[in-house]
């Protein structure tokens, strides 16, 4: 084939290919907007818009977008962190001759209800409060997958502000937060209709007969089996893993392990020595300062975050025995710290010139 012919019939198919997907009216009508698009972000963005609406007389608001899935720590520390998997969830409030009409999908999860006009106060303060009205006139896209924001909210006085995201990362506005309207939905539902979405994302098998005050204080076995957040900056130097502790009185069953306490991390030993009452003593009273007493039989299931793990089961002398499960990151038993618990075995096997690093 001549090398001309050949360069034209290239050319035709890159047209043609660049058409798919989006139908014939983009392939000839938009051309110049799908080369921009396909080079990076379609910008139109309004800069006029105002970034400073201090406005609580809101009127009604709509969003839609794309979460990647969130957990949100409680504010007192008291609970583990509410599940929001990844989805598509959709929040609507508007008044509606003197009430509130609230609808609320999380992900597939519908709600719809009438709430109290002070409602869409609380939800303008919401807005005000977390600076929502700097990202109004934002409108940006791109080829990529994964992201999709649309909010309008409108104000009695004329007011807007209006965002918009669709596809990757670099087409979502910087200050976004997905958690701020997942919490404050899920608190208006539970509050209207008695449940909430993000609490019944875990799978609660906990034994409510467990024996909660222990007539004995003689530990015969402590096992730890946990598993760490794969972020880095999150493990304060410690290796990814899952980690493994086992402390026993009279030794442990392993024939490649001589002493009375080791540490494994993926199977693998990392650390062992024969621990002192001193050491036994200390990881007493981390059981005692964390309140695992009052939790015994605790067994939870969460949704989101599965990596993260931990089985904590302690073996009295008079047969007694404390026990917590939980999988993933919002069914973590309160007070659950993986890093700090690691720390504690460091500086245990420090003393006896070993290390977990």
């Amino acid at each position: 084939m001549p090398e001309m012919k050949r360069i034209v019939l290239l050319s035709i198919c890159a047209v043609l290919l660049a058409g798919c997907g989006n139908g014939g009216d983009e392939m000839f009508g938009i051309w110049n907007n799908r080369n921009a698009e396909a080079r990076g972000v379609t910008d139109r963005s309004d800069p006029k818009a105002d970034k400073n609406i201090t406005s609580e007389d809101l009127k009604s608001f709509s969003l839609t977008f794309e979460s990647q899935g969130c957990t949100v720590p409680s504010e007192d520390g008291s609970s583990g962190p509410a599940v929001y998997p990844w989805g598509r969830y959709s929040f609507e409030m508007k008044e509606d001759g003197g009430a509130v009409t609230v609808k609320a999908d999380f992900a597939g999860d519908n709600y719809e209800f009438e709430a109290d006009a002070s409602e869409l106060k609380n939800l303008a303060r919401m807005l005000k409060d977390n600076n929502v009205s700097a990202m109004n006139g934002h409108s940006k896209r791109n080829s990529a997958l994964g992201d999709y924001i649309d909010l309008e909210a409108d104000y009695a006085g004329g007011e807007k502000i209006s965002i918009y995201a669709e596809g990757g990362a670099s087409a979502v506005p910087y200050e976004w937060r997905d958690d701020i309207y997942l919490t404050f939905f899920d608190e208006l539902v539970e509050r209207y209709t008695g449940q909430s979405f993000s609490d019944s994302k875990i799978e609660d098998n906990s034994d409510p007969d467990a024996v909660k005050s222990f007539s004995s204080d003689e530990i015969k076995e402590i096992y730890v089996e946990f598993g760490t957040d794969p972020v880095n900056g999150n493990r304060k130097g410690f290796p990814y893993g899952t980690y493994r502790l086992q402390l026993k009185g009279e030794g442990l069953p392993y024939t490649y392990v001589d002493k009375t306490c080791a540490v494994w991390r993926d199977n693998g030993v990392v650390a062992q020595f024969d621990h002192s009452d001193e050491d036994l003593q200390a990881l007493k009273d981390w059981i005692e300062q964390k309140g695992f007493k009052a939790l015994n039989g605790w067994d939870k299931n969460g949704t989101a975050g599965s990596s993260i793990s931990m089985e904590l089961h302690v073996y009295y002398a008079d047969g007694e025995s404390l026990m917590l499960d939980a999988r993933g990151e919002a069914a973590m038993p309160p007070g659950w710290d993986p890093i700090e618990f690691l720390q504690l075995v460091q500086s245990i096997a420090e003393k006896h010139g070993e290390t977990l690093l």
